[in-house]
C-alpha cells in the first residue's frame, strides 16, 4: 500500500485525453480484450486463429476494417492487418492502462479505508475522555471528538460521492465517484449505514457551542460501545475485500500482458505467412501476365516521362509495328518513319500535355492526333501497303501522381473502310429523306413568306446552340450548365415547328432533346466526347433546313411560272387557312397541343400584333407566349371530364395580353383557367429530382415552390412527351424575360387559375 505521507497534494486519478472517439474505441477494445483474460480462453482463442486464418480471413479483416475506416485503394491486407494489429496492442495498452488506474484507485481505497479504522477507534477513545473527564479537559476530548468525527464524515462522503480527503495540512487524496470497487460496494453500504447510525447518537456531543447533559453522554456512551466492535468489524472486512480486489486487478495486468506478447508473436509469424503467399501470387500474375501479353490481339506498351518504352510489352505490338527491338526505344523515333512530320508534330505536344499533373484526359480525349493515323506498313507481299492505326493514351496514376502512360495500339483499318461506306449510305438516305420532305411541303398550309422567315430564325437558333457546343468546360457544373444553353434555343425550334405543324422538324428537334436529357440524367461523369451524338443530331437539322429552302424555291418558282387562275367567288374557303401572322401561331398551338393531350383549349389574345409590340420585343415574347401556351395546356388545362365535374365548361380558356402602361413600360400577362399549380405536387418532385431534402421541402413556402417551375431540368410530368416533361419551357421563358431586363409573377388559385405576369422595360 501506499504511504499517505509519501502522496502528491495534487494527485488526481482521472485524467480524461483524446476525443471522445478515441475513448469509445478503446473501450470497445478494453472490454472486448478483458473477456478473454481467462488463460484457457486465451489459448482456445489463439488456436482457434491459427486453425482458421486464411486467406478467406484476411479478407474478413479487410473488411472489417473497411467497415470502420476509409482506406486508400493500395492497402494491402497485409497493412490492414498492421493496423488490425495496432488496434489490438492499443486496446491491450488501453486495457492495462484502465486496470493500472484500478490498481492505484484501489491503493488509495485501502489508505482511506485503513484510516477509517483508525478514525473508529480514536472517536470511541474521545468518547470515553468526554465521559470520563471535566472542565477544561472535557472540553479539550470534546474538541479532539469533533475533530475525528467530522475526519470520518470526510472519507465517507469521498468514497460515497467522490472527493478530496485530507490526512494532514500538506497531504490529500483524491478519490473518483467510483472508489469503490464492485466487490467491496456491498461491505460499504453497510458501513454507511452503521455509521450514520452511529454518528445520529453522537452528533450532540460533538456540537461544542452546547454542553451535553450526562444522562445523554450516558446514553451516547452505551450505544457507542455497543456499536464500535460491529462498526470496527465492518471497517475490517471492508479494507479485506478492496485489498482482494487489488490483487485480482494485478492479476488481470499480468493476463493482458501474457496475451499481449501472445498477439505480437502470432502476428509476426502470421505476417511471414502471408509474405510467402503473396510472394507466390505474385509469381503467379507475372506469369498470367506474360501470357495475356503474349495472346492479346492488340499492341500494348507503357511510356514512361521520357517518352521511352518501357521492357513488357504485348507481342502483337511488334507485329502491327514490324519491330522487334522495342524495349527503351524512343516513342517518336520510332514513329518518325510511318506517320507525317507534321503528324508527330502535334502528336509530341499532345503527348506533352497528358504528362502535365492538372490535365484531364478525358476532356483532351478528342485532340488526340493519332487517333486515327494512316501508315505505310510492308505487306505479307512485301509492298507497302495503306494501313490505319488508332493509339489510345491513358494515364497510370500511382498515389494520386502520374507514373506512365498506357498506350494501346489497334489496327482500325477495317473500321475506317466501314465508316466511309456508311457515309455513302447516310448520303443516299438524305437524298430520299429530301424526296420525302417534297411530299411533305406539297400539302403544307403555311405560308411561304411566313416560312422562310422562320427558317432563317431557326437557323440563327441552331447557330447559337453551335456555338455553345464549342466552348470548353473543365467541371461538370459547366458542363450541366452548357446542356441548359443548348436546350433553350432547340425546345424554342420545336416549339414554333410544332405551332406551324412541320412534324418533320419537330421530330429532329425532338431527338436533339432526347441526346440532352440523356446527358442531364448521366450518373457518369461527362466529357466532351459525349456531345458528339447532341453535333450529329444538329447537322441533320441543319441538312432539312437547306432541303426546306430548296423546296421552297422550288415551290415559289413553280408557282411564278403557272398563270394565274380567275377566283371563284362561290367557291367555300379552305379549312386550315395559311396563317400570315407569327402570333395567330400560338392559336394553332393551342389547338394541336390540346388535341394531342386528349383536351380541348382555345386562346384569346389582345395587343399582340406587330402594331402594338415594339420590334425589339417580337421574337422575345413570341417565344414566351409559346412556351405559356404548351405550359397551360400540358400542366393547367383539365381534360373535358375533369372540368365537367368542376362546374367549368369543357374547352379550355387561355388568354393573353400586351399593354404599355403609363410610366412607359410594357406588360404581359398570361392566365388559364385550369387547375392551378399544384405546391404539393412540386414539393414531392423537387425532393425525387434530388433539388432539396426532404427536411427543406417541409420548409419551403408556395412564393418558393413557385420559383422552382422556372428551374432547367424541373417538370412535373413524371414521363416526357411532345408537349412537355424536360423542364425548358418556363426556363426558357425566365431566360427571355431576363435577356430584356424584365421581371415575371407567379399567382395562382387551386383549381381555378394560373397567372404569369411579366413585365418589360421601355427599352431594349
Amino acid at each position: 500500500m501506499l504511504d499517505p505521507s509519501r502522496a502528491s497534494p495534487d494527485s488526481r486519478l482521472e485524467k480524461r485525453t483524446g476525443s471522445a472517439f478515441l475513448n469509445n474505441v478503446l473501450e470497445t477494445a478494453f472490454r472486448a480484450v478483458t473477456a478473454i483474460t481467462q488463460p484457457a480462453a486465451t489459448l482456445r482463442s489463439l488456436c482457434d486463429a491459427v486453425r482458421y486464418f486464411d486467406g478467406q480471413t484476411v479478407a474478413l479483416f479487410s473488411a472489417t476494417l473497411g467497415g470502420f475506416v476509409k482506406l486508400p485503394r493500395w492497402f494491402g491486407p497485409e497493412i490492414q492487418l498492421i493496423l488490425a494489429f495496432l488496434l489490438i496492442s492499443g486496446g491491450l495498452g488501453y486495457a492495462g492502462y484502465r486496470t493500472g488506474a484500478q490498481v492505484e484507485r484501489n491503493g488509495l481505497t485501502v489508505q482511506v479505508a485503513g484510516r477509517q479504522r483508525l478514525e473508529i477507534q480514536r472517536v470511541m477513545r474521545w468518547l470515553l475522555e468526554v465521559s470520563a473527564a471535566s472542565g477544561a479537559a472535557r472540553d479539550s476530548a470534546r474538541a479532539e471528538l469533533k475533530r475525528d468525527f467530522d475526519a470520518m464524515n470526510q472519507m465517507m462522503d469521498a468514497l460515497r460521492e467522490g472527493g478530496d480527503v485530507k490526512f494532514s495540512p500538506v497531504v490529500t487524496i483524491a478519490l473518483a465517484r467510483d472508489a469503490v470497487p464492485v466487490a467491496a460496494k456491498a461491505t460499504f453500504e453497510q458501513l454507511d449505514g452503521q455509521w450514520q447510525k452511529f454518528a445520529g447518537r453522537i452528533s450532540p456531543l460533538v456540537d461544542t457551542h452546547r454542553a451535553p447533559d450526562d444522562l445523554q453522554l450516558q446514553k451516547a456512551l452505551e450505544y457507542a460501545r455497543a456499536a464500535e466492535p460491529a462498526l470496527s468489524g465492518l471497517a475490517s472486512r471492508f479494507v479485506g475485500e478492496v485489498s482482494n480486489d487489488n490483487f485480482a486487478t494485478a492479476g488481470r495486468i499480468r493476463v493482458l500482458q501474457t496475451v499481449g506478447a501472445a498477439v505480437a508473436v502470432f502476428f509476426f509469424f502470421f505476417l511471414v505467412f502471408l509474405y510467402s503467399r503473396q510472394l507466390k501470387k505474385v509469381r503467379a500474375a507475372q506469369k498470367e501476365t506474360d501470357e495475356i501479353l503474349q495472346t492479346v490481339p492488340a499492341g500494348l506498351f507503357l511510356l514512361d516521362r521520357d517518352l521511352k518504352l518501357g521492357a513488357q510489352h504485348s507481342a502483337h505490338l511488334a507485329k502491327t509495328l514490324q519491330r522487334s527491338d522495342l524495349a527503351g526505344a524512343e516513342f517518336f523515333s520510332l514513329m518518325s518513319g510511318m506517320v507525317a512530320n507534321e503528324t508527330l508534330v502535334t502528336a509530341r505536344d499532345y503527348v506533352g500535355l497528358l504528362l502535365g499533373d492538372r490535365v484531364n484526359e478525358h476532356l483532351v480525349a478528342s485532340l488526340n492526333p493519332l487517333d486515327e493515323v494512316e501508315v505505310q506498313v510492308a505487306g505479307e507481299s512485301g509492298r507497302n501497303e495503306r494501313r490505319w492505326l488508332g493509339f489510345a493514351f491513358r494515364r497510370v496514376l500511382e498515389r494520386g501522381k502520374l507514373a506512365h502512360l498506357l498506350v494501346t495500339v489497334t489496327d482500325v483499318t477495317d473500321r475506317v473502310l466501314l465508316s466511309r461506306k456508311l457515309e455513302q449510305i447516310e448520303a443516299q438516305s438524305d437524298q430520299q429523306a429530301e424526296r420525302l420532305l417534297d411530299l411533305f411541303l406539297n400539302l403544307t398550309h403555311v405560308e411561304q413568306g411566313l416560312l422562310e422567315v422562320r427558317l432563317e430564325r431557326w437557323e440563327r437558333l441552331l447557330r447559337e446552340a453551335n456555338e455553345v457546343l464549342k466552348h470548353q468546360a473543365g467541371s461538370q457544373n459547366e458542363f450541366h450548365q452548357l446542356i441548359n444553353q443548348v436546350f433553350r434555343p432547340i425546345h424554342a425550334l420545336k416549339g414554333e415547328a410544332s405551332a406551324l405543324d412541320l412534324g418533320v422538324i419537330v421530330q429532329r428537334a425532338q431527338a436533339v432533346e432526347r441526346e440532352l436529357a440523356d446527358l442531364r440524367t448521366r450518373e457518369a461523369e461527362l466529357t466532351g466526347n459525349d456531345f458528339l451524338a447532341v453535333t450529329v443530331r444538329l447537322e441533320d437539322l441543319f441538312a432539312q433546313f437547306d432541303a426546306v429552302r430548296k423546296v421552297t424555291r422550288r415551290l415559289s418558282e413553280l408557282s411564278k411560272s403557272q398563270a394565274p387562275k380567275p377566283v371563284d367567288r362561290n367557291a367555300p374557303l379552305p379549312e386550315a387557312p395559311q396563317r400570315q401572322s407569327p402570333w395567330e401561331m400560338a392559336a394553332d398551338l393551342t389547338q394541336r397541343a390540346a388535341q394531342a393531350l386528349g383536351k380541348r383549349a382555345r386562346i384569346d389574345m389582345h395587343g399582340l400584333d406587330d402594331a402594338m409590340v415594339p420590334d425589339h420585343l417580337r421574337q422575345p415574347l413570341l417565344d414566351i407566349l409559346l412556351q405559356l401556351v404548351r405550359n397551360a395546356v400540358a400542366h393547367g388545362i383539365e381534360s373535358p371530364d375533369e372540368r365537367n365535374k368542376a362546374g367549368k365548361t369543357e374547352s379550355g380558356q387561355l388568354h393573353a395580353q400586351f399593354s404599355r402602361g403609363s410610366d412607359g413600360t410594357y406588360e404581359f400577362s398570361f392566365r388559364d383557367d385550369g387547375r392551378g399549380i399544384d405546391f404539393e405536387r412540386i414539393r414531392q418532385r423537387a425532393v425525387k429530382l434530388g433539388r432539396v431534402t426532404a427536411e427543406q421541402a417541409v420548409q419551403l413556402q408556395p412564393r418558393q415552390l413557385a420559383g422552382l417551375i422556372f428551374e432547367p431540368g424541373f417538370s412535373t410530368a413524371d414521363l416526357p412527351g411532345d408537349t412537355a416533361g424536360r423542364g425548358v419551357g418556363l426556363d426558357l421563358v425566365r431566360d427571355r424575360i431576363k435577356r430584356l431586363g424584365g421581371q415575371v409573377g407567379v399567382s395562382t388559385g387551386a383549381g381555378q387559375y394560373t397567372q404569369f405576369k411579366v413585365r418589360l422595360p421601355a427599352t431594349a
